[in-house]
């Protein structure tokens, strides 16, 4: 089975968050903004896999009046009973992104969580360093 969890949102502090450390059964998943660069808010660290797109609803990079937030069908402000289309942005917001991916992966014949990891941070693309970081992982999420 694979695994993926949000990396966490505490920013530049390097702080270990669980699930997502647990290297060896779960793809950790940090956080890019509309710029595709590692998310002002996105966990860094040792445990870091792989980025993708969670948004920055305090920036607006695109010029269309709203938030670059990620859209999505959920309820706000913790009223069950507000369910529309909002605007967020997180960890939270990335993780899914890369379990679409491997359920890619998963459809066309991959089904081992280790091949899957392995074609997710060969694909990658380099957002910071070369090769893996602990700000990004093995780079941004590109479907293979």
């Amino acid at each position: 089975m694979t695994i993926t969890a949000s990396a966490g949102n505490d920013g530049n502090e390097e702080v270990t968050n669980y699930p997502a450390a647990y290297d060896d059964y779960v793809i950790a998943v940090a956080a890019s903004d509309y710029n595709e660069d590692r998310a002002y808010y996105s966990t860094r660290g040792e445990y870091i896999d792989i980025t993708a797109p969670g948004g920055d609803i305090t920036a607006d990079e695109n010029d269309d009046g709203y938030g670059d937030g990620v859209l999505q069908m959920t309820f706000s402000d913790g009223d069950p009973t507000d369910f529309a289309y909002h605007f967020f942005h997180g960890t939270s917001m990335s993780a899914p992104h890369v379990a679409g991916v491997a359920a890619l992966l998963v459809s066309q014949g991959t089904s081992s969580p280790d091949k899957i990891r392995e074609a997710l941070q060969e694909s990658a693309r380099d957002i910071n360093d070369t090769g893996w970081d602990e700000e990004t992982g093995w780079g941004l999420l590109d479907a293979p």
